[in-house]
């Protein structure tokens, strides 16, 4: 097999799992924001597949080749979108209780502004006009340093809250969203900026094999996307989920972890302690780990450790909050009090909850309005 039919084939067999992740979805008959983030994932790697093919049109047979035309932008600007969009789709996946930053979703408006003008300044003012440097800068480099930073974000939004996970099938897919992430954006970018002449063939087959390497990953999507037990498609946006009844034999395992679990944790009031987590909780219990998290998901309905931290934490600082007799007492206290280390993520996490700052809470509550 040459590498031209190779290439073909493999591009064949990407577009296929982008279909099959289509249909999936229709299937599924709810379009929740994970699965249209996914939507629109699928259609800008299919953009991915078939303008690269354009560009690396020099080494295709003609038989092969796909012709430019009038498509040619709109094919830029959904291959260029997917660095952006596979950041938003990580971010619902694995930041349960947090809304996508508003700095990020400037970011990535004004990327997508750009790449119609980056296309235009690429492959068509190119020759007959002239630009001043700030006009490279803002129409070449400007949406690619965007792209590079989406990528970053990506992998701090999962890397952060890994430990904190309590779903292992999802502490999982974090591992094959990084090496998906490592491999073809930063290994890749690397090898094509300073490391492969791109007027070269080995250019060609370098390409080959990370679009095999895409198309690998996408098989694994798919695989994951068709298992009932790994929510890919669906993934709800809240930290809690219903609870799952526990099998006879598995109960019977976790009675013994969940007297301890409710004599510690919520009777001795552990949750209070500053920098409390999983594995630091399983030491206190006396716990394993594993064990310890599938109590907490599957008894109580919590996805995340830290939801259910800030849960008994603000319940408890709402209380003190609302209390006539501590009302002369510091906010910064009863942030402390509660198990917070600082008052900015007491801040943060209380304004998420109640839409209003613990100090706009209390003078509502001593003033006797109804929250």
């Amino acid at each position: 097999m040459t590498i031209e039919l190779f290439h073909y084939t493999v591009e064949v067999a990407g577009l296929t799992c982008l279909t099959l992740l289509l249909i999936g979805m229709v299937r599924q008959g709810t379009l929740d924001f994970s699965t249209r983030v996914l939507l629109l994932l699928v259609i800008s790697g299919m953009c991915f597949f078939l303008r690269t093919r354009q560009e690396y049109q020099y080494w295709i047979p003609d038989s092969l080749r796909l012709a430019s035309g009038w498509y040619d932008m709109p094919l830029d600007i959904g291959m260029n979108a997917f660095s952006g969009l596979f950041a938003i789709f990580a971010f619902s996946l694995f930041q349960d209780y947090r809304q996508i930053p508003r700095w990020f979703l400037a970011l990535f408006g004004l990327q997508l502004a750009l790449e119609p003008f980056s296309h235009f300044y690429i492959y068509e003012w190119a020759g007959p006009m002239d630009f001043t440097q700030w006009d490279h800068v803002l129409f070449m480099y400007t949406p690619r340093i965007l792209q590079i930073m989406f990528v970053l974000s990506t992998i701090y939004w999962i890397v952060a809250g890994w430990q904190a996970d309590l779903l292992e099938r999802r502490r999982l897919l974090r591992w094959v969203f990084l090496g998906y992430q490592a491999s073809t954006n930063i290994f890749a970018s690397v090898m094509y900026v300073w490391v492969i002449p791109q007027d070269q063939t080995i250019a060609y087959h370098f390409h080959v094999s990370m679009l095999t390497l895409n198309t690998a990953f996408l098989f694994a999507l798919v695989a994951l996307s068709y298992r009932p037990d790994i929510s890919l498609l669906t993934q709800p946006s809240a930290a809690k989920q219903e609870t799952t009844p526990l099998r006879p034999e598995k109960a019977d395992d976790f009675e013994g972890d969940w007297r301890v679990f409710e004599s510690k944790f919520l009777g001795e009031h552990l949750y209070r302690k500053a920098g409390l987590n999983i594995a630091s909780l399983a030491a206190e219990l006396g716990i394993p780990e594993y064990r310890l998290r599938r109590l907490i998901n599957e008894k109580l309905g919590y996805r995340n450790f830290n939801a259910l931290l800030h849960e008994h934490r603000l319940r408890e600082a709402t209380d003190a909050l609302g209390d006539p007799s501590k009302a002369d007492l510091p906010v910064l206290t009863i942030a402390l009090e509660a198990g917070y280390q600082s008052i900015n993520p007491f801040n943060r996490a209380f304004r998420d909850l109640h839409g209003m700052t613990p100090t706009a809470y209390r003078q509502a509550a001593l003033n006797g309005k109804n929250l």
